[in-house]
């Protein structure tokens, strides 16, 4: 989902995607030549707002920044991209792969946006490779769901999210940041291995993540913390491929925002916060 908002006038218009038969990707703004000719002078600003669930999301995002510059004679674009694709291949696991994370991160640096405001990114290494890159944080995005977490401990899923949960925990003054530990194969993804450092007997678990993709991190840690007495899961990015309801099911509350489809996410247990 692709639209954007002329600064001057705080009006949204939806851009039109479609596929040619070959396959290949096209948009258009839906600006008539009349309207065309009310826009000689250049606008300050456009901030495009993309919800990139595909690569033709991408390919369409790339191609409406053209289209903006046609029309918008010399305008400065702001990118609002709160999902970022790729992001996870921060890295090259295995001998063969892409580091893909650079190759968007080329693309969308071509466009020459004023700013790119992403929400939540894998790792530090997305902002470094993104020019004029702003960050909405775990902070920005849940720290508001309650007045009073001291008695909320934060969960961190694995290594990798345990530096982000404990700025969140400081940020909020949870009581307390919990590891959790688990082991991936890196040539299949298969998970295996589900390890908390700590008694979580009777207490209120508040896990923190970026991306539920399927969700089997979350049933795998589910499953160990069964002693807890709530335990919810907060995630910036659902992707929830396997379906909403298989991860909604499993916690007391499912917290999320609409990253990915642009669209409310609507479940039993489930609060969306809407981001765009």
């Amino acid at each position: 989902m692709i639209r954007f908002v002329e600064v001057e006038n705080n009006i949204m218009h939806p851009v039109q995607q479609t596929v040619f038969p070959g396959g290949e990707v096209n948009i258009n703004l839906n600006i008539t030549e009349d309207e065309m000719a009310t826009r000689v002078v250049a606008r300050s600003e456009i901030v495009l707002y993309a919800n990139l669930q595909n690569s033709d999301d991408v390919m369409a995002m790339i191609l409406t920044v053209d289209a903006l510059r046609r029309v918008f004679f010399g305008c400065k674009v702001i990118l609002y991209m709160p999902y970022l694709p790729y992001a996870r291949q921060d890295r090259v696991c295995n001998v063969g792969e892409s580091l893909s994370l650079a190759v968007i991160a080329q693309l969308i640096n071509s466009c020459n946006f004023k700013h790119v405001v992403i929400a939540d990114p894998h790792s530090d290494v997305a902002p470094a490779l993104i020019n004029n890159c702003l960050i909405e944080t775990q902070v920005d995005i849940f720290g508001k769901l309650r007045n009073d977490w001291s008695n909320i401990h934060i969960v961190a899923p694995d290594a990798g999210a345990t530096k982000k949960a404990e700025v969140f925990a400081k940020a909020v003054g949870a009581a307390s940041v919990i590891q959790c530990m688990k082991k991936r194969d890196l040539a299949t993804g298969q998970l295996s291995g589900f390890v908390c450092t700590e008694d979580v007997t009777d207490k209120h678990l508040f896990i923190l993540d970026d991306i539920c993709d399927g969700g089997g991190t979350f049933l795998g840690l589910r499953a160990i913390l069964s002693a807890a007495a709530t335990v919810e899961l907060a995630v910036t990015h659902g992707i929830f491929s396997k379906g909403l309801d298989v991860v909604a099911n499993a916690f007391d509350r499912v917290y999320t925002t609409n990253s990915f489809t642009g669209k409310t996410l609507k479940g039993k247990n489930v609060t969306c916060i809407n981001l765009t």
